[in-house]
């Protein structure tokens, strides 16, 4: 017999650690979100159970991945206008409310314009579901006057405690979307995979830049965008 073996029956050969039971189990390190993001060059394949979210954690070379029959399914973390601002550096609009008269339909927006980059921060807690990896964005937005594309961006970072705030964003991803009639809700595709500055782990401070990119080429609508709201999607662990 090869490697350790203890009270086994049939030796697994396979196996460089082996014991059998019927009713005790093997016992991973237990720990908090916070202790195994300061765990110091984790070996891939590391496993560990984080207490925080009631989940199996292992290291797969570059990130900690949740293990769970749920794993895989989204979460959405939602970007409300109220919940933002405009940056102090170029920002957009304040939040502004608009009806629509014939139904007295009320909507909140930020509003960005059609000649200069505007940009709109918003501060959330990671959800303690989330699994550190990339996301993706939603973008719903109106306009009321002119026709063409706007061209949104999207950017973020993870701060856990103790960290300095004034730091570098993630790489920004952007997703050009079409004014499809004036007062008509625009819903965009979602942005390809935003990759989160830091080390991002669930129960961290999420900082997002969201902006409208107006020099650029694609960017073709003569109006202020109205932003309604942003959808981001993660990936639980659970």
């Amino acid at each position: 017999m090869a490697g350790i073996k203890v009270n086994i029956g049939a030796d697994e050969t396979s196996a460089i650690l082996q014991a059998d039971s019927t009713t005790q189990g093997a016992l991973v390190p237990r720990m908090t979100t916070v202790q195994r993001a300061a765990i110091a060059a984790p070996a891939t394949g590391l496993l560990v159970y984080d207490t925080d979210v009631d989940a199996l954690f292992f290291y797969n070379g570059a990130a900690w991945r949740g293990v769970g029959s749920g794993y895989g399914s989204s979460g959405l973390i939602e970007l409300k206008p109220k919940d933002g601002w405009p940056s102090t550096t170029n920002g957009c609009s304040a939040v502004t409310k608009h009806e629509y008269g014939t139904n007295d339909v009320d909507i909140e927006t930020l509003d960005f314009d059609p000649d200069a980059i505007e940009y709109a921060q918003w501060t959330k807690p990671t959800p303690l579901d989330y699994d550190g990896g990339t996301m993706l964005a939603v973008f719903s937005w109106t306009a009321a006057a002119s026709a063409g594309d706007v061209v949104w961006c999207i950017q973020g970072r993870s701060y856990a405690n103790n960290d300095a705030i004034d730091q570098a964003w993630g790489a920004a991803q952007t997703q050009t979307d079409t004014l499809t009639a004036v007062d008509d809700v625009c819903i965009s595709a979602a942005t390809p995979a935003i990759t989160i500055a830091g080390t991002p782990v669930a129960g961290e401070m999420l900082q997002v830049r969201v902006y409208r990119n107006a020099t650029a080429g694609g960017d073709t609508l003569d109006a202020d965008a109205r932003l309604m709201a942003v959808g981001l999607v993660y990936t639980k662990i659970l």
